[in-house]
């Protein structure tokens, strides 16, 4: 996941407008990839891994309660749920994580990671959940380890790129 995003990083920061550089030429090297992870702030990450915890505690709990006192469907309860976390983190990321001004450009770059993030998180969840009959609560600890990262790389050097590029 690491290296998919990190290829479209380099895409999109320096090849686009270059014609003297295509994908299928370059290749970064050990000391790129070292740039590239200095790039990632510890206390950014730890600040993220705080507020993603809450969150997924949040949904955690939030499911377990709505499904098993409640009797909602876990893909309905799931599906609200994760919609409802992921606003408060967009505004908690804004904050206090990469301490950004709200911005229409960065809420509409957040709407669209939120959008592919939310979409294969959903569609993992229904195909593990209703076609492998997988206990919903296994299926979010999945969820959490497949999107996990990903949405820490496209928050930090997709949405909330202005922050980055300081």
């Amino acid at each position: 996941v690491i290296a998919i995003i990190y290829a479209i990083y380099r895409q999109t920061i320096w090849d686009i407008g270059n014609p003297k550089i295509s994908t299928m030429d370059h290749n970064p090297g050990k000391k790129e990839m070292k740039e590239f992870i200095k790039k990632i702030k510890i206390v950014e990450l730890l600040k993220y891994g705080s507020v993603t915890a809450v969150s997924y505690i949040i949904l955690y709990a939030g499911t377990y309660i709505m499904v098993e006192k409640f009797g909602i469907s876990p893909n309905i309860s799931y599906l609200i749920l994760l919609t409802l976390v992921y606003v408060g983190v967009y505004i908690s990321y804004t904050m206090f994580v990469f301490k950004e001004k709200f911005t229409r450009e960065t809420f509409s770059r957040f709407v669209m990671a939120l959008i592919f993030i939310w979409i294969f998180n959903n569609a993992f969840f229904y195909l593990l959940n209703k076609i492998f009959d997988v206990n919903y609560i296994i299926v979010i600890t999945l969820n959490i380890f497949m999107f996990g990262g990903l949405r820490f790389l496209l928050q930090r050097f997709y949405v909330f790129k202005s922050s980055y590029d300081t």
